[in-house]
């Protein structure tokens, strides 16, 4: 070359100076959103009732839903409805809608559960309307819903795009302040980076979005990957943002119960503590040396554990008891670690509808459960094509359950 550097070197040495790769797009930024109460909210929009006032969704004798004044007075989902009745004599309790054969919406106080079916269409074309938001802001390719209420986005595009824009003005610690939590003490000194400030300043939008078009709150976390987002989202609900710094980020885990941590909460999660607890129960290292304890509590209860505990252990212990896949995943849990990608929703690959009811011995009374079905199954198949321009191609009855002994062929 002109300049004497070999060609490799010159390669090299640019590579240095330029002080980021081509295409590096920064530091992540994943957002984890989760509307409050939805089907609570769904109710106190649809009927105009104050949130303040205690609210459930009830399904027959049970409760599937309560809002946040509800919560602080003992009401809770699975509550039964004298019990919440006893605990708040004032609550509005909203039954879910209810079809008859034809699809007409039923009054509850005037059909048993033999006269009709539920459905819970109202809060599917609610929630759709709500991804709809999220998917006009940062595109359907950077989200992935998860269930009815809850969805990741992805915001490093977006986040890039708006930075580089010639007219964007930086966000600052004190303006993202204003309406953002940040996880840990003295949150103005965490060291949050530009990305994170401005996926803060573009979920904060989002969630005003939802707000004055559809009257819902939503709760936010904000963090460099999927699991610490979602952990976020739970700090300061309702309808607030929390940001979790990566600097902050192991000490946040750390703190966390296991069973708290996603993908934990069940067979997994009760496997891993019961190992644990064996290790605490045995001299790991040999009888020279003071049996260790792991992740236990200050006042040494062995309850509950935390995920310090997988940081304590060393790597190759848990490995060999769970296996390299396992034993790599319980290793970036205690280190915050998720490479996971937002990955946008897969197409269901089938409709659903379904009828739980006693013993049928005549065939007039199954065929009006059967066109129930039916008329809902097509409902929903005119829904998928709106969404997603397709027609269903197959269509298949079943049915679980022995012939009624005095029952008759058909």
């Amino acid at each position: 070359s002109k300049n004497g550097f070999p060609p490799l070197l010159l390669l090299v040495a640019m590579a240095l100076f330029s002080g980021r790769n081509e295409g590096d797009k920064g530091e992540r930024v994943v957002a984890h959103l989760d509307m409050d109460c939805f089907y609570c909210q769904v109710e106190h929009v649809r009927l105009g009732i104050p949130t303040e006032v205690p609210l459930a969704v009830q399904q027959w004798q049970g409760l599937i839903a309560t809002n946040y004044a509800a919560r602080k007075l003992g009401v809770r989902r699975g509550t039964t409805i004298s019990d919440a009745k006893k605990a708040c004599p004032d609550i509005k309790l909203i039954h879910v809608e209810l079809i008859g054969e034809n699809g007409e919406s039923l009054d509850a106080n005037k059909v048993s559960r033999a006269q009709a079916k539920v459905t819970l269409r109202r809060y599917r074309n609610a929630s759709t309307k709500v991804m709809e938001i999220f998917a006009r802001i940062v595109g359907k390719e950077n989200m992935q819903r998860t269930s009815v209420d809850e969805a990741y986005l992805d915001l490093t595009n977006i986040v890039q795009k708006r930075m580089g824009e010639p007219d964007h003005k930086k966000a600052t610690m004190e303006e993202v302040l204003r309406f953002t939590h940040v996880f840990g003490t003295a949150p103005e000194e965490a060291k949050i980076s530009p990305e994170m400030l401005e996926g803060a300043r573009v979920t904060d939008s989002i969630r005003k979005a939802v707000r004055k078009e559809l009257k819902f709150t939503v709760s936010a976390g904000i963090a460099v990957n999927k699991i610490v987002a979602k952990l976020a989202s739970a700090k300061n609900k309702p309808d607030k943002q929390t940001i979790i710094p990566r600097e902050r980020t192991k000490e946040m885990m750390h703190a966390l119960p296991i069973t708290d941590v996603p993908g934990l909460g069940g067979k997994l999660g009760k496997k891993v503590q019961d190992w644990i607890r064996t290790l605490n129960n045995s001299d790991l290292a040999g009888k020279s040396r003071k049996r260790q304890r792991w992740g236990t509590k200050p006042d040494d209860s062995p309850e509950p554990l935390y995920v310090n505990s997988l940081a304590q252990i060393p790597p190759n212990q848990i490995n060999s008891a769970f296996g390299t896949k396992i034993g790599s995943f319980l290793l970036d849990i205690a280190s915050g670690i998720d490479n996971s990608p937002v990955v946008e929703r897969d197409k269901r690959k089938s409709l659903l509808a379904f009828k739980s009811f006693e013993p049928i011995s005549e065939m007039p009374k199954l065929e009006k459960w059967l066109r129930l079905l039916s008329n809902e199954l097509i409902e929903r198949a005119e829904e998928d094509k709106r969404t997603y321009a397709r027609i269903p191609t197959r269509i298949t009855l079943y049915h679980r359950g022995g012939r009624p002994k005095n029952s008759k062929p058909w």
